[in-house]
């Protein structure tokens, strides 16, 4: 008798992209056979190592790590030669839909083939973002006021995007101060308290609000021999524990009027205030050459026990950001 099993009742099986659909031309689309492939090491928990072949793959949307995956390994054929072209100029390639651990991405190229002007190479983050509500008007004020027909509860956290003009307030998490039921709110900053807009450009139209809920830790992470280039950040690795990061290059992308200053390289530790721990930064270079920008090369949110061994950056406006305190610093 023949007894038939499939990838996810093996732990740790080996998998090739090929054997999926994918395409090594290039010619179409290849988000359906990917994720196909992360699926089929699937139920959560069992995780195993995806191999891609060189080639030239392309995506028009994201790969999502399901939840509670551990093991998961995305591993190509080597960094030059194995290449994932993301075409959309919004949104992010690589995201989870929960936490995943002891896994790993090495050995590829990614490249944003079009302006990529919102979004990330890929985010780790450990916010979990619920219903998009509109926005129909900021002040500015000191503090700035956010006109909505549906109000979060006071102290709760909301991440905000999409707004015209007043693009300062854009990719950025704030808790919530006074609010006036089913009005508007205030925005706080985490650290700093009151948001003053006074300064900031005239809000000019759109953009949205989502609650934030509890936050998910991601264990032992390996991001290794990777090259990230010309998207509009890199790498924002979230909440970590026992993480390492190394023998990477992000290069920033060109110069367009939609590029804001907080353009990032790699992010260290979580935008709600949850500790990334025991992280390794080695041999990282945060590459804007010339007509290229990184906002921020590294970014540390709340990062505690950080060994930083050979990180280089060129060309940014701030090579080395802090926020909070730092332990353990080297």
């Amino acid at each position: 008798m023949t007894t038939k099993i499939n990838y996810n009742q093996i732990k740790g099986a080996v998998v090739n992209v090929l054997d999926f659909g994918a395409d090594i031309l290039g010619t179409t689309n290849q988000d359906t056979f990917f994720q196909a492939a992360i699926d089929s090491l699937t139920p959560v928990g069992y995780g195993g190592t995806i191999f891609i072949p060189n080639g030239v793959y392309n995506f028009g949307g994201s790969l999502v790590i399901p939840a509670g995956m551990e093991g998961l390994n995305l591993v190509g054929e080597s960094m030059a030669g194995t290449i994932l072209q993301y075409n959309a100029a919004t949104g992010t390639f690589i995201t989870r839909a929960g936490a995943f651990s002891y896994s790993s991405i090495r050995n590829m190229t990614f490249r944003a083939t079009a302006p990529h002007t919102s979004g990330w190479c890929m985010d780790f983050n450990s916010a979990t973002l619920g219903t998009a509500r509109a926005i129909t008007g900021i002040t500015q004020a000191n503090p700035a006021v956010v006109s909505t027909a549906t109000t979060p509860l006071t102290g709760t956290w909301v991440y905000i995007t999409g707004v015209v003009g007043m693009t300062q307030v854009n990719n950025n998490y704030y808790t919530v101060g006074v609010v006036n039921l089913n009005t508007n709110f205030t925005l706080r900053d985490p650290n700093t308290g009151a948001v003053v807009s006074t300064n900031y450009t005239a809000w000019g139209s759109g953009g949205t609000w989502q609650q934030v809920t509890a936050p998910e830790l991601t264990r032992d992470l390996e991001l290794s021999d990777l090259l990230i280039i010309d998207f509009q950040n890199g790498i924002r690795a979230g909440a970590t524990i026992n993480s390492r990061f190394q023998r990477m290059r992000l290069i920033g992308r060109d110069i367009v009027p939609t590029l804001t200053s907080d353009a990032i390289g790699l992010q260290i530790g979580d935008s709600l205030g949850v500790a990334a721990t025991s992280t390794t930064i080695e041999n990282v270079y945060c590459l804007a050459p010339s007509g290229s920008y990184w906002g921020t090369g590294l970014w540390n949110k709340y990062c505690y026990g950080l060994l930083l061994n050979n990180y280089v950056t060129d060309a940014c406006q701030i090579g080395l950001r802090n926020d909070a305190s730092v332990d353990g610093f080297m």
